[in-house]
This record gives C-alpha cells, sequence and structure tokens, in this order.
C-alpha cells in the first residue's frame, strides 16, 4: 500500500471513527454519507440544503414571530401599502397654522409645544395672525441647560470616584449633549427665560442643521470636562488628608484646628468649583451664540390692540423682556399643564416621578387609560387648545400618506393581540421590543373624528414638523389603535381633569428613573 493509499484509508477511518462516537440528538448519518463529508469535492456546495429545510420547517414561537417582524420592519423591507387608507374628514378640527419644517435638527419636541402655544394665544387673541414664537430661542437655553448639567454630573461623580471604574469614568467625562427633549422641558424653559417672537431670534444655518454646532459645542465640553473633574480631584485629595489627621487627632489630640480647616477647605471648593464651571459655560455661550445668535433681554413685537376710538383690533409695536412676555402678557403658568402618560407595564390611575438623566429634574407623569387620554384630547381640542404628545414615530407609520395605523407599513403581523389588549397581552420585554415603552418624536394633535353613533373618536389628525411634503400636507392621520400602541404622553391642561385626577397627580408618586420602567 503506498504512503497515498494509507493517507487515504487513515482518513476514511477517521472518518468512520467520528461518525460511530457523533450523537446530536439527532438521526446518525450513514457511512457513506460521513465518509463523503471528508472529500474535497464536497465543500463546493456550501450549506446542507437538508439544515436549509431543518431550519425554514422548525418551531417558531409567537416572540420569534414577532421579532422577525420588528427587524424586518426597522428598514429591510419597504412600505407594501403607498395608497392612503383614510379619508381626511374630520368632526372638528382647529384652524391650522404654517406647518412648520424642523428640517436637520432634533427640534420636534419644541415645534409641537411651541405650536400649541402658539394656536391656543391666537385663538385667544394675544397674538397676530402671522405671530410666531422663536424656536431658536428654546433651543439656545435648551443647549445651555444641557451643558451645565454635564458639568455637575461630573462634580457629583467625583465624590464616588473611588467606588466606580475608570470606564464609567470616562464615559461620564464624554458629554452628549443634543438638541433633543421633551414637552415637559419646554415648561421648564419657558417659566425661565420666557418667550421671544421669531423676528426678535430668526433662525440660523445652525438651527436648521445643528450637526456641526453639536460637534463643536462636545468637542469643547470634552476638553473641559477633565479641566473640571482634576480641579475636583485636588480639592479631594487635600481633604482627605485633613480628614485622615483628624481621625487621628482623636486619638492623639492633636490638630483641633484641622476640623475648621476642612470646613474652610470644602468652602473655598465649592466657589473655585462654581467660577470654573461658569468660566466653561461662558466659552459654551460663545459656542450658542456664533451658531444661534445672540438672546436677546427685551423686544419689540406687534401685539392685537383695540383702538379705543373706532373700537377696532389693530396692531401695535409693544416692548417686552422675555420673561414678562410669557408669564404677564400671555399669563403662561407651568403648573396649569399635566403630563398625562400611557405607561402601559404600570397600574393606572397612578402619578409616576421620573428621573430624566438630561437635566436632572423630577418630571410627575399621571399614568391614565388610553381610551381617557383620547377623550382628553378631544376635550382640549374642543376648547380651543392643541395637545402636543410624545410617541414612537416609526412602526406603523406610513409617512408617504401619513397613514398611522399598524398594517400600513407592513408591521401588522407584529401584534399577537386585539385593540386594547396590548397592556396585557405582552410582557414588558415583547413591550420593549415593538417600541412600545419609549418616545422619539414630539407632535401635536389639531383635530378628531368621531362619528354618529361611535363612543370615542377613531381617529386624530396629527400635525407635523417635518415639512408638507410628507403625509397629507404635512398632517398625518392618526387611529385610536396607533394611540393605544404608541402615544406615551399628552400635555392636558389640568381644567378637564376631574377633581380625582388632579388628587391623584398632586398626592405621593411612585419613583422612576426613566419612563420605560
Amino acid at each position: 500500500m503506498s504512503i497515498l493509499e494509507k493517507y487515504k484509508f487513515s482518513k476514511i477511518a477517521f472518518a468512520f471513527l467520528f461518525c460511530s462516537t457523533l450523537n446530536l440528538g439527532i438521526a446518525r448519518a450513514s457511512a457513506d454519507q460521513c465518509v463523503n463529508a471528508f472529500v474535497e469535492t464536497q465543500a463546493e456546495t456550501g450549506v446542507g440544503l437538508d439544515f436549509v429545510g431543518r431550519m425554514q420547517s422548525r418551531y417558531r414561537s409567537p416572540a420569534d414571530r414577532m421579532l422577525t417582524k420588528f427587524t424586518t420592519m426597522k428598514g429591510l423591507t419597504t412600505p407594501m401599502n403607498t395608497k392612503s387608507n383614510h379619508d381626511n374628514n374630520y368632526s372638528f378640527t382647529l384652524p391650522e397654522g404654517t406647518i412648520k419644517d424642523q428640517q436637520r435638527s432634533g427640534r420636534c419636541w419644541i415645534f409641537a409645544s411651541l405650536t400649541a402655544i402658539e394656536n391656543y394665544h391666537l385663538g385667544k387673541g394675544d397674538l397676530m395672525p402671522d405671530a410666531e414664537f422663536s424656536r431658536t430661542y428654546i433651543q439656545f437655553f435648551n443647549m445651555l441647560e444641557r451643558s451645565n448639567s454635564h458639568l455637575d454630573k461630573i462634580v457629583s461623580l467625583r465624590q464616588n470616584a473611588r467606588r466606580i471604574g475608570n470606564s464609567t469614568i470616562l464615559n461620564a467625562l464624554s458629554p452628549h449633549v443634543a438638541d433633543g427633549g421633551y414637552v415637559e422641558d419646554i415648561i421648564f424653559l419657558i417659566k425661565k427665560y420666557g418667550l421671544v417672537t421669531t423676528s426678535a431670534m430668526p433662525e440660523t444655518l445652525n438651527s436648521l442643521n445643528t450637526a456641526s454646532l453639536l460637534e463643536e459645542l462636545n468637542g469643547y465640553l470634552k476638553v473641559k470636562s477633565y479641566e473640571m473633574w482634576n480641579l475636583s480631584e485636588r480639592f479631594d485629595a487635600k481633604a482627605t488628608a485633613l480628614h485622615d489627621r483628624i481621625v487621628r487627632g482623636q486619638f492623639e489630640n492633636t490638630k483641633a484646628h484641622d476640623k475648621v480647616d476642612l470646613d474652610a477647605l470644602n468652602e473655598d471648593q465649592m466657589k473655585q468649583l462654581q467660577a470654573k464651571k461658569e468660566e466653561i459655560l461662558g466659552g459654551v455661550w460663545l459656542i450658542l451664540e456664533k451658531a444661534l445668535g445672540v438672546p436677546p433681554k427685551t423686544f419689540v413685537t406687534k401685539v392685537p390692540t383695540k383702538n379705543l376710538a373706532t373700537g377696532q383690533i389693530e396692531a401695535k409695536n409693544r416692548k417686552f423682556d422675555p420673561v414678562s412676555f410669557a408669564a404677564n402678557y400671555m399669563k403662561f403658568d407651568p403648573a396649569d399643564w399635566i403630563d398625562v402618560a400611557n405607561l402601559r407595564n404600570r397600574p393606572r390611575d397612578q402619578v409616576y416621578q421620573v428621573k430624566y438623566q438630561d437635566m436632572h429634574r423630577p418630571i410627575r407623569r399621571l399614568n391614565l387609560d388610553p381610551q381617557r387620554m383620547m377623550n382628553l384630547v378631544k376635550a382640549q381640542l374642543l376648547g380651543g387648545m392643541p395637545v402636543p404628545f410624545d410617541s414612537n414615530f416609526g412602526p406603523g407609520v406610513n409617512r408617504k400618506t401619513g397613514d398611522m395605523e399598524p398594517g400600513t407599513d407592513d408591521t401588522k403581523g407584529m401584534f399577537p393581540f386585539k385593540r386594547g389588549q396590548a397592556p396585557h397581552a405582552l410582557s414588558k420585554s415583547e413591550m420593549d421590543l415593538l417600541g412600545m415603552l419609549t418616545a422619539d418624536h414630539e407632535t401635536v394633535f389639531m383635530g378628531f373624528d368621531q362619528p354618529v353613533g361611535s363612543p370615542n373618536p377613531i381617529k386624530f389628525q396629527v400635525e407635523n414638523s417635518w415639512s408638507n411634503a410628507l403625509g397629507v400636507d404635512g398632517n398625518f392621520n392618526l387611529s385610536a389603535q396607533w394611540f393605544d400602541l404608541y402615544v406615551n404622553g399628552i400635555m392636558i391642561h389640568k381644567s378637564f381633569l376631574t377633581p380625582e385626577e388632579l388628587a391623584i397627580y398632586n398626592g405621593q408618586a411612585v419613583i422612576l428613573k426613566a419612563t420605560g420602567e
């Protein structure tokens, strides 16, 4: 027997030995099949068709099928339905303003909220028909506040530096300031900084496309974050040394004045850290000023004024400062607005306090049933007030036709439940998978449709901020089923809530770290 023949024989023998010991819980391959597996020409055939067949015919749980639908919906399929499923008839709509376009910026929450406030005050006769609040003004102070929160986080994190890892520290020192936000942030910013009209602080190239601004701002903050960290670290080293001497002094009866020195050091530390933070924020201000313009201390705008001689309403220039314009002229009261939430994995008729990490401010959310939320939307619209809301503006949204209903973008098969059963039929992980626990877009309700005989609205008109090129002239049509699944929160004036609901809202809150908990 030649060497080559011996090699082939040993190869075949090894194959038979391998096959005789292989046990994977499936039918054993025959000797010939096992030998053939070692033949080099077989490698050209690739994956075996029998394997493909088994995978295609295997049992898939409902969760597996839902996952497949979800992942393909996220980008591997295109909308199947390009024809609108609805008419544009509504039982009631508020007068439409000009559809806004946030362009390449994450300011939907600013556009939605200010659109609602504008419409409300136009209806009251407080503003001229062409009046518009400056989105850029709110955007400026939003980024300033987020920069400040980042610096505060560095100082607080320094106190726990010994108990956390380096990766956590490095991540904390890397700023993530963005131009996104929530409706609740608008309430905070208007209360603190007021409002101005667009003529006082118009749009800029950087307000419409924030990529360059955010890159420069975060790059600057990253460098300055290390300076802030190192300053805090130097103080910590001195304080630790003094503290150790105080502990030893308790036994040696020495250095009694060290406690006084430690108190003085802590006070000096706070002063220096505050001064350093203000220095850094000065640089942030200059970056924002260069990109967005200068926020005015006072501004002049035209407001409706009754001519006592003729009795006619005329436009008259008046000078305001931003805070008095919002608080005194428009009488904007943040306490009037309640965040009504649809926390699907939490008990209803309960108030939750949510801690958002961007501005470190607790936010209260009144968790009600989605059917009650729909009727609150209806009531506020009939009262002449648009309704800002946040949602996951992805699944079931056909951007071409404006339809917002499961199934309009090939997502119908991903919902293994009937309308109204979602909070009970799915686990938290499944709801999270379907994007039901998070929001990524703010828009505003402007109308509803409730046919004769229907006990509740069946659809809502949504005014978006993506120009009039998408949807129906910029408007979208949101079904009651989509509301159940994806509307996460609405801003409701307290006058539309019942005394019982207000009592819950003002009562003891359950503390959550994030909305989706």
